[in-house]
């Protein structure tokens, strides 16, 4: 099986002017779903509906952060916030 990368809003246009559409006119939230749709399709069909071997195992485990981490991520936030107030 080949590897193909495809620029979705472009497939979501050829889609569209292929069944007689038209260009895709939608606004940006209509054109993303639409787009997710299609990739959602395509990749149902390339896998048969089984789980990907390649895919990542999501879990609440690789989520976890410590309390040192979200602390320094909080007080990281409260800089970069008074470095924007000061110097915008």
């Amino acid at each position: 099986m080949g590897c193909f990368f495809i620029n979705t809003d472009c497939f979501v246009v050829e889609i569209y002017s292929h069944f007689g559409f038209g260009t895709l006119d939608a606004p940006n939230g209509i054109d993303g779903i639409l787009t997710i749709m299609i990739i959602m399709g395509v990749s149902h069909l390339e896998t048969k509906g089984k789980d990907d071997a390649k895919g990542i195992i999501l879990s609440k485990k690789l989520f976890e952060t410590s309390p040192l981490f979200n602390i320094g991520s909080f007080v990281l936030c409260v800089v970069i916030a008074v470095l924007y107030c000061l110097f915008r």
